[in-house]
């Protein structure tokens, strides 16, 4: 039960739950990487709203500014992407944390990547509007929600946590690998595969929008609030980034 003396902007900005708190400004300090997408379209960059300066750079042509689940939102089209170098705050050699946010709205389902690093992981869309988490290493493996989200805005975290282990494989999978998805938590198919422990190394760059240079599997959908963090999310974070942006409102402001 909410206590008394709580502001309306307490109500606004904080989740309370089994003893958290989330904060804009918290929330903000889990990032490597944050990035509004409401950028001026005519702009090669997109900023990052961190400390770190991961500046997303826009590759081929430029993609088109749209409303957004929050204010603006960019609206790629299958030519254009973005892509920055790595640097510690994002890079996740060998890693055993990593979360990613993004609000997207797509209304034709393909072979999409929302984001990815070559080697190491990749948010993928297939043709049949079903999104998937795919870790790169030795063994391929894959968590996949197996539910159209084709048509209409949604938004997504996922959180991958390899220092999770459990006797039962399913049970580990559950953990080490989760999707909140409009602030709910679901259930996703492994496909028989077991999530590692860590990600593959990766050298290379940060992609939005696409798999790789060449560019394979350009997105087109449109993209908004897509945030990146080498930390474990918690059930309160996703439910803090769902109310925020349903509301139409940063979850960093």
């Amino acid at each position: 039960m909410l206590g008394i003396g709580l502001s309306l902007g307490d109500l606004a900005t904080t989740v309370r739950g089994s003893g958290s708190s989330v904060t804009p400004a918290s929330f903000l300090a889990k990032f490597g990487g944050y990035w509004k997408l409401d950028d001026n379209p005519a702009d090669i960059s997109w900023v990052d709203s961190t400390a770190n300066a991961n500046d997303l750079i826009v590759q081929a042509g430029l993609p088109t500014s749209v409303s957004g689940k929050v204010g603006n939102a960019v609206s790629l089209d299958g030519n254009s992407y973005a892509s920055c170098s790595i640097t510690p705050s994002i890079q996740t050699n060998s890693s055993s944390k990593l979360s990613v946010c993004f609000c997207l709205n797509f209304s034709v389902a393909s072979d999409y990547a929302v984001a990815a690093r070559t080697n190491s992981w990749a948010i993928e869309i297939n043709p049949e509007g079903h999104i998937y988490f795919q870790p790169s290493g030795a063994a391929p493996s894959i968590g996949e929600l197996q539910t159209d989200l084709t048509g209409g805005w949604h938004d997504a975290v996922w959180v991958f946590d390899g220092t999770q282990t459990d006797a039962d494989l399913t049970t580990q999978n559950n953990k080490r690998l989760k999707l909140y998805l409009d602030g709910t938590l679901q259930s996703l198919d492994f496909g028989g595969t077991t999530i590692p422990a860590s990600l593959a190394v990766d050298n290379g760059e940060q992609f939005v929008g696409a798999l790789n240079v060449n560019p394979d599997e350009p997105l087109f959908a449109k993209l908004d609030e897509l945030g990146i963090s080498l930390q474990a999310l918690t059930q309160a974070d996703a439910t803090f980034y769902h109310n925020k942006t349903s509301a139409g409102l940063s979850p960093i402001s």
